[in-house]
């Protein structure tokens, strides 16, 4: 599923999850994934590994943007903006999985 076929009000009922072949692991302020099925690294930035950290278990968008404006007291358009953008990146590179 590319990021243009992810929208807010499309994503609301599905579920995002990691995938279960990779592994990651935090280094610095990064946490860097190993996707074992290509050997590709991928690197994340603080908030970005808040949502991989919370999607290891599946989690529905309100969920997920309800967790960071909480933590990071951003506004909700922004925040669903943001999330729909990385997990549609995660899923373009086959490390999540959406139901």
């Amino acid at each position: 599923m590319n990021q243009a076929e992810l929208n807010i009000t499309d994503s609301r009922d599905r579920s995002f999850a990691a995938a279960g072949d990779q592994v990651s692991n935090v280094l610095g302020d990064e946490k860097i994934i190993l996707d074992m099925k290509s050997g590709e690294y991928f690197g994340m930035n603080p908030v970005g590994a808040d949502i991989w950290d919370y999607i290891q278990q599946p989690r529905k968008l309100d969920e997920i943007v309800a967790i960071l404006m909480d933590k990071y007291g951003i506004d909700q358009e922004r925040c669903e903006t943001d999330v729909l953008a990385l997990l549609a990146e995660l899923s373009d590179v086959g490390l999540i999985e959406i139901t």
